[in-house]
């Protein structure tokens, strides 16, 4: 029984960090494979190619996205609620280490997290 079978994410947008590689990459192909349309963000030269590689019937997009930045992690939000409305937000922290914070939600770090 493949994902798509069970659960059905027509209709929803994911935005995933890192998604250009790795773990990320292969999450953006499960949502896709869900019905899912997947924003990639990542700094990486290369993540339109990949978008454009992974999309289905324009199911993949992307944003160049640096979450060591908030002022870029705020671009990504906003390109994906203008360009696609209504979305899940599924954020994959790539190779980004936090000092004294193994774990962090994006929607409770302060500012000062950003450092």
């Amino acid at each position: 029984m493949s994902l798509s079978d069970r659960m059905n994410l027509a209709g929803k947008v994911a935005l995933i960090a890192g998604g250009a590689g790795g773990i990320g990459a292969a999450i953006a192909n499960g949502l896709i494979e869900a019905g899912a349309k997947v924003v990639l963000g990542d700094n990486v030269g290369s993540v339109g190619d990949i978008a454009s590689q992974m999309s289905r019937n324009g199911s993949a997009d992307w944003v160049s996205m640096d979450v060591t930045k908030s002022g870029s992690v705020d671009e990504a939000v906003a390109h994906v609620v203008n360009g696609h409305g209504s979305w899940i937000f599924l954020l994959q922290l790539p190779a980004l280490p936090m000092k004294n914070q193994p774990s962090i939600t994006l929607m409770k770090t302060g500012g000062a997290s950003w450092q």
